[in-house]
């Protein structure tokens, strides 16, 4: 009796003592999880919110209009009593004036003249009788033009006022050859004029070279006689009959 207690009073304290290490062993785990919160605390995800995307508004580009300046000379009959044979221009600038005060162009000055063509062009009028030579091209914004500029460096005058016969030949006798003053170096002309969006214009300054020398004194002034000719192209179309200088 007394060793079958003994036996049941021992397996008895068996179990008490597993039981006793699982509640150890338990409390060891929530310390250890305790610990880990204190030591490294949770870390909440954050929400960015971005701004909304804005999409700036297409800029408009203004279309342009092309602007071609030309000169020549009308159809005359050369070397006759009086004539003028020879009439050589140096241009180096033209210019035109836009109406109004909306004007973007950067090469347009405050009081709203545009430079078409700035450099150093030399011709002889009267080889040009039949075709144009273009003086300079622009792209211009749309809009009413009132006046253009040829600013003139030079000119010089070849005129034959007489004819002798040798041996059956007739041959023209040089009379007056020499430099023509151009007052205030700048022949001013008011034409207005309309440049469109997409298009282009050649307008055609058309001397009339024995009209447009006078000598009112000892030396010859230019003072010139000029027909302006208007003709409407498409964008990047020459006017007919034209060469580039």
């Amino acid at each position: 009796m007394k060793s079958d207690y003994k036996y049941r009073h021992q397996d008895k304290s068996r179990k008490n003592v597993v039981y006793g290490i699982g509640i150890v062993a338990v409390a060891v785990m929530i310390f250890a999880v305790a610990f880990a919160k204190l030591q490294f605390p949770a870390v909440q995800p954050t929400t960015t919110t971005l701004p909304p995307t804005t999409i700036p508004p297409a800029t408009t580009v203004p279309t342009t209009g092309t602007l071609l300046v030309s000169v020549k000379d009308v159809k005359q009959k050369l070397n006759i009593f009086g004539q003028a044979t020879s009439l050589v221009l140096t241009i180096n600038s033209i210019q035109v004036h836009k109406t109004g005060t909306n004007i973007t162009d950067e090469n347009v000055t405050a009081d709203g003249w545009i430079t078409v063509f700035s450099g150093i062009k030399t011709l002889d009028l009267l080889d040009y009788t039949d075709v144009k030579a273009i003086l300079g091209e622009k792209e211009l914004e749309p809009g009413k033009y009132t006046q253009i500029r040829l600013y003139i460096d030079n000119a010089t005058i070849k005129i034959y006022d007489a004819s002798t016969i040798t041996n059956k030949t007739r041959k023209m006798v040089i009379a007056a050859s020499g430099n023509v003053a151009v007052p205030s170096k700048v022949l001013k002309l008011n034409h207005p004029f309309t440049i469109e969006e997409g298009k282009a214009l050649s307008l055609t300054l058309d001397f009339d070279v024995p009209s447009s020398v006078i000598k009112p004194g000892i030396d010859y002034v230019l003072k010139p006689v000029i027909n302006i000719i208007e003709e409407k192209l498409e964008k990047g179309e020459k006017p007919a009959n034209s060469v580039e200088l």
